[in-house]
């Protein structure tokens, strides 16, 4: 399985995560920094709704078709965390639905979304080194 596409998704969002981070600590008025925040999310969560979409109709279905019955837990338990992923963007955007509301709430939207980085980070970690090597050689 051609897994480029994947590869390259995963360096996106690793890089929109650092901007996302780098947002949040750059000195700027605040009124700024909310909007440029608001519109990174944005384009986090576009590009993680599409990746996520595909994993789901194409790694997943033929990881768990080939991969050992030892495995399987692994991949389900990865893809169940695609849901979750997508849950967790969902309210956080829905909570911070435009720029005002991260200026109003500060505190609480870093929180957030340094949990949900986090989480993202971890999955795409997980996912490279224990999902990739399977669907490399499908």
């Amino acid at each position: 399985m051609d897994l480029s596409q994947f590869h390259e998704d995963h360096a996106f969002l690793r890089c929109q995560a650092v901007r996302l981070h780098d947002l949040i600590t750059r000195d700027e008025p605040a009124v700024d920094r909310a909007a440029r925040l608001h519109a990174a999310l944005h384009v986090l969560r576009a590009r993680l709704a599409l990746h996520l979409a595909i994993e789901d109709r194409f790694l997943y279905p033929q990881v768990e078709a080939a991969e050992p019955d030892e495995l399987l837990g692994t991949a389900y338990d990865l893809r169940r965390a695609l849901g979750h992923l997508d849950q967790s963007l969902s309210a956080l955007m829905e909570r911070f639905d435009h720029a005002a509301a991260i200026e109003k709430q500060p505190e609480i939207f870093e929180r957030l979304l340094g949990d949900l980085l986090s989480s993202l980070q971890q999955r795409m970690d997980q996912e490279e080194a224990q999902l990739f090597p399977i669907a490399a050689v499908l």
